[in-house]
């Protein structure tokens, strides 16, 4: 389901707030596999992606052959998620998963002074809604415990030319 769908469909019942969803990728740069993830139906163009292998100290050819939703890898089965489910926040027990690395796109300020919501979603028919504000906190730190040996990077949706978040 596209981000934008599942957005409409649980925007009803929040009193009037906007309702995001935690929107997850996965990315092959350079052979090499990482999830993007972020708040609303962020685009991902070139400016990111150079943005991102600069970040992660890959060769900028890396963005050449990038693949967004490679065919040769199924995050489902690699990372242990549920069908559907592509998430960050993906069980520690996995051992050695061939992910690489995770990026997240993080809010602008304005996203987050907003009051905003994001909704993660946690099985195909139940979802966790947080404040965006709190939604890079919280992937950092899951992040750092759960798979510390991961590459790990943070971009502002407005400098990485992801566009603005879509509500």
């Amino acid at each position: 389901m596209k981000a934008s769908t599942k957005q409409t469909l649980m925007a009803g019942g929040l009193n009037g707030s906007v309702l995001l969803v935690n929107k997850t990728m996965t990315v092959r740069l350079n052979n090499q596999h990482f999830l993007f993830t972020g708040a609303g139906d962020f685009t991902i163009n070139r400016r990111l992606l150079h943005r991102v292998a600069g970040e992660l100290g890959l060769a900028k050819r890396a963005v050449k052959d990038c693949r967004i939703n490679p065919a040769d890898y199924c995050p489902e089965s690699e990372l242990g998620l549920l069908k559907g489910v592509v998430s960050p926040f993906f069980s520690p027990a996995i051992s050695r998963p061939t992910l690489q690395g995770v990026v997240l796109i993080a809010p602008t300020e304005v996203d987050r002074a907003e009051g905003h919501m994001v909704a993660i979603s946690l099985s195909p028919f139940e979802s966790l809604v947080v404040r965006l504000g709190d939604l890079p906190a919280l992937v950092q730190h899951y992040a750092a415990r759960a798979y510390p040996d991961l590459k790990r990077t943070t971009l502002g949706a407005e400098l990485g030319g992801a566009g603005g978040l879509r509500g």
